[in-house]
């Protein structure tokens, strides 16, 4: 008995040992680029957008993580003009809490990130007119074409998410009216996001200077965590024939009228609790 629980042992660890150096060296033995024309592709079919990269790779860590690295990342909306450039990210995902029905990074880098925003004849922001787009066509399909009812072997909505860091190095967000030819733009060093699903929080702290073309318009400093509220699923009906139009507003000219200028230093905390039935928010706010 002694003996065979000793081979026993000495074979479930070898398994163990086996399957761990295997998981070690996957990447290696797989290459992503075969991949590429179907994932542009997809992202074409669902969101009319153009993605381009130089160079996709698998990666494994002994901590049980697994991920991708994405070198020269480009979005570009429909008529060619780019979105956004990321020169490099990489995400990874903690792979045992998915046996908690998890989904958590282990880890999150975006390297560079340049989002362009153009306002085309001082109408709408170009992205926006792609989603407007997108709703109207999904909101046209006859019921017979919708998606067909969710048959997978696990309820989508009971599975969390958890992101406890994105860290977002020399960014630039830049909005351009392309009739006036006048920009504002965001510059920041670090940009920390993240978000928990199940205890409904999300948070972002960054160090960030708004310029209006040349000038330095706002200097801020934000610290915020807050509880994000849950949406109810609207029951109502959506009528084919009614085409949706977003809301627009022309940032860069309220700040070509009326030049704000501001050094803004904020630490906000919001809680959302729940009494007697009603959801009741708290208010942290620290400010200079």
């Amino acid at each position: 008995m002694k003996k065979f629980i000793i081979i026993s042992s000495s074979l479930i660890l070898t398994l163990i040992i086996t399957l761990y150096v295997a998981f070690l060296i996957f990447p290696h033995f797989v290459s992503l680029d075969k991949y590429k024309p179907d994932l542009q592709k997809l992202v074409k079919d669902y969101s009319k957008l153009n993605l381009y990269y130089s160079n996709a790779k698998l990666y494994t860590s002994p901590k049980l993580s697994a991920g991708i690295i994405i070198d020269d990342i480009t979005l570009t909306l429909p008529d060619n003009s780019s979105l956004i450039k990321i020169p490099k990210a990489k995400i990874g995902l903690f792979l045992p809490s998915l046996l908690t029905l998890t989904v958590r990074t282990s880890e999150a880098t975006i390297d560079k990130p340049l989002i362009n925003l153009e306002i085309a004849d001082g109408k709408q922001y170009k992205i926006v007119k792609v989603i407007e787009e997108l709703i109207n066509e999904n909101n046209s399909k006859p019921k017979n074409e919708e998606t067909e009812e969710n048959t997978l072997p696990i309820d989508i909505e009971k599975i969390g998410i958890k992101i406890p860091s994105v860290n977002i190095s020399n960014y630039n967000i830049i909005v351009k009216d392309t009739k006036t030819k006048h920009s504002l733009t965001l510059n920041g060093e670090n940009l920390n996001l993240g978000y928990n699903s199940r205890k409904n929080i999300a948070k972002l702290k960054t160090k960030a200077i708004l310029f209006s073309d040349d000038n330095v318009n706002i200097s801020s400093d934000i610290d915020i965590v807050s509880s994000i509220p849950k949406i109810e699923k609207s029951d109502k009906e959506v009528d084919p024939e009614e085409k949706i139009e977003l809301p627009f507003i022309n940032i860069v000219d309220i700040y070509q009228k009326y030049d704000f200028k501001s050094n803004i230093v904020t630490k906000l905390r919001i809680k959302q609790t729940k009494q007697n039935n009603m959801s009741i928010l708290s208010v942290i706010l620290d400010a200079q």
